[in-house]
């Protein structure tokens, strides 16, 4: 996996998202998964997501494993301060932020991420 295979399964909703749920277990309706971010900041913005009944609006970040956010030191750059939601291929640990979080490589089937996999390694591609 890497971010921008991350991004492409977030951009065009490539992922079961009938049951999809936080970490802390809310339920998860993306209403907008927000335009993709080509310059600097969080990976989405202007998305629309609705977390437990509520409709939040503001950015959406990426990653790989959630340490990534401190890893990157997310936390300390004002770019981030609108991010309502952290969307992670594999959670590795807590962090300390205000918005949930998302593990979403179980809502993506695996025949998908095996017809990428083809697709990468066709040299016709």
């Amino acid at each position: 996996m890497n971010e921008s295979l991350l991004q492409y399964i977030w951009k065009f909703r490539l992922y079961s998202y009938l049951h999809l749920k936080t970490l802390c277990g809310k339920e998860i309706i993306v209403r907008q998964s927000g335009t993709h971010n080509l310059h600097q900041g969080p990976d989405f913005i202007n998305a629309r997501i609705e977390i437990d009944g509520t409709v939040w609006a503001g950015n959406v970040e990426l990653h790989i494993l959630t340490s990534h956010w401190d890893v990157h030191k997310h936390s300390d750059d004002p770019n981030y301060r609108n991010v309502i939601l952290h969307v992670v291929w594999k959670h590795d640990r807590n962090i300390s932020v205000s918005f949930p979080t998302v593990e979403i490589s179980p809502y993506v089937a695996k025949s998908m991420l095996h017809r990428f996999s083809l697709m990468m390694n066709n040299k016709q591609f």
